[in-house]
């Protein structure tokens, strides 16, 4: 008898240690203090915590230094600030771009920030983040309709057009040449209201400092298709002074046809062209440190980015800003001012100087 009465009290201690272990043990889904389930606890406690955002962010191309370095930052800063980031990149075919923002939406990101190919087809996708209550956030260009675009940033880019053209003048001063200064334009993708705004403001300007525009090269935003089609206009125009360029990745190839065609002299030289271009990036501050490219009116590619994305944060938190449309100051990197500019590491283009100019 004791046998069975020590029996049955061993069945029922072993019957309550297995009850208490399942009190202790937590139900499926739910979180113990001290661990953390991604997405709705912080580490350590049983309070939820913040939501972690994903982003999607659509580059027209990343031709440009500029955008290589918006890429490069916005990476940077969803590290820094804890959000998740998906980057596509449309290789400048805007039916692409279409579709890879289309895919951004079905992977359920919480806003898109979008450099549009065409700023007319872009449209689309603004409305379709505006059906899904997804922020669309432009980014350096503005879509042909502004309605249904939660925020946006940019430089002035009709302002600094007009800048380069008074420089231009400036600079044909400097050099003695007080006359009609004859002027070759090269002009972006006209899909793109950055390009149109920069060729309207340059064309609009010229009248009042004295430029004529003798000839045009449509760029479409293709190096390939800028060096061919400026080496071909040099065969017809044989006379100008200046060389006006909406971008710094038009830069090189400009080089290249002017020393072919026996026309590249450093600043200073009697003989020397007039180009500037239009961004400040690494290539061309190293050009005008060097004394060959005069100078390159820009908005800061960093303060662009991180506008856009601290805005986005703070839209996706609640929180709407005042203002629609940002304005990125204009700045200016020129022969006059690129030593201190260098020495100081003052603007974006002067991060990875290094890989174009040696300063040891």
């Amino acid at each position: 008898m004791k046998r069975y009465l020590a029996l049955l009290l061993a069945i029922l201690m072993v019957l309550s240690l297995v009850a208490c272990t399942q009190e202790q043990s937590p139900d499926p889904g739910t979180t113990n203090p001290g661990t953390t389930n991604p997405g709705t606890t912080d580490p350590g406690t049983d309070e939820p915590g913040e939501k972690k955002f994903k982003l999607g962010l659509s580059f027209a191309s990343l031709d440009a230094l500029y955008f290589q370095a918006q890429k490069e930052r916005a990476e940077q800063a969803a590290e820094e600030l804890g959000f998740d980031l998906v980057v596509t990149v449309a290789d400048n075919d805007s039916a692409k771009q279409l579709q890879q923002c289309e895919n951004l939406l079905t992977q359920n990101v919480d806003a898109l920030l979008c450099v549009p190919v065409d700023n007319a087809a872009i449209v689309s996708v603004v409305d379709s983040c505006k059906a899904k209550n997804v922020p669309y956030i432009a980014v350096a260009r503005m879509p042909a309709e502004m309605e249904n675009v939660t925020f946006g940033a940019q430089g002035e880019n009709y302002t600094r057009a007009i800048e380069s053209a008074k420089l231009i003048r400036q600079v044909a001063d400097d050099m003695g040449k007080t006359g009609t200064i004859k002027v070759i334009e090269m002009i972006g993708n006209m899909t793109d209201q950055a390009a149109v705004e920069r060729h309207e403001g340059f064309n609009d300007a010229a009248a009042e400092y004295n430029l004529e525009i003798v000839g045009t090269v449509n760029t479409e935003w293709d190096t390939e298709k800028a060096y061919n089609r400026f080496n071909d206009l040099l065969q017809v125009v044989k006379e100008f002074d200046a060389v006006y360029m909406p971008s710094d990745m038009l830069i090189s190839g400009c080089f290249s046809v002017l020393d072919k065609e026996g026309l590249f002299y450093p600043v200073g030289d009697p003989n020397h062209i007039i180009v500037c271009g239009t961004d400040a990036d690494a290539y061309a501050i190293s050009e005008i440190y060097k004394g060959n490219l005069d100078f390159s009116v820009a908005a800061d590619a960093f303060d662009v980015i991180m506008t856009s994305i601290e805005t986005t944060l703070e839209i996706l938190e609640g929180n709407m800003p005042d203002e629609q449309i940002h304005i990125v100051p204009t700045s200016c990197v020129a022969t006059w001012n690129v030593k201190e500019i260098v020495e100081n590491k003052s603007t974006w283009g002067t991060l990875n100087l290094d890989e174009y100019l040696d300063l040891d």
